[in-house]
């Protein structure tokens, strides 16, 4: 007989998941999966439909709670690099940069098994594209206001 993933199971990954930083290896550790499986073949639990149900569940909670979501707090970390660059503050700069990527989990460390060396899903491609543009746009931005108050 197969192994039906519960929903009790499937909020417990998605639980350990939202509150450890987004690290689904040490969620999967957390909720009692053997590491042998939670280093490659548990991750694809983070596709089935129950445990994306329960983290989209856990994170609209939180932003019902807190208000503020990631994409805020990546705005207001974008405006707070623009700002400190215009005052040639570079290291607020680069702290508002270091903050954008924990956002992200860019602090964690990356080896060759972990499931951050991927590759991305053509979803995650899209999205990373389309961050890209904007970031591209962000600083061109940037480059023209610097012009116009140098002038």
């Amino acid at each position: 007989m197969a192994y039906r993933l519960t929903n009790e199971k499937a909020y417990a990954i998605a639980s350990e998941y939202c509150t450890n930083g987004f690290i689904k290896t040490k969620a999967l550790l957390s909720v009692g999966y053997a590491e042998t499986y939670a280093t490659r073949p548990g991750l694809k639990l983070f596709e089935h439909s129950k445990v994306l149900q329960a983290i989209a569940k856990i994170q609209a909670v939180a932003v019902a709670r807190t208000g503020y979501t990631i994409e805020q707090c990546q705005a207001e970390y974008e405006e707070l690099r623009v700002a400190a660059k215009l005052v040639k503050q570079y290291p607020a700069a680069v702290s508002a940069v270091t903050g954008k990527a924990r956002l992200h989990g860019f602090d964690k460390n990356a080896d060759a098994n972990s499931e951050q060396t991927r590759e991305l899903s053509e979803a995650e491609q899209v999205e990373a594209d389309r961050f890209l543009a904007w970031k591209r746009e962000q600083d061109v931005q940037v480059v023209q206001g610097d012009s116009k108050a140098q002038a």
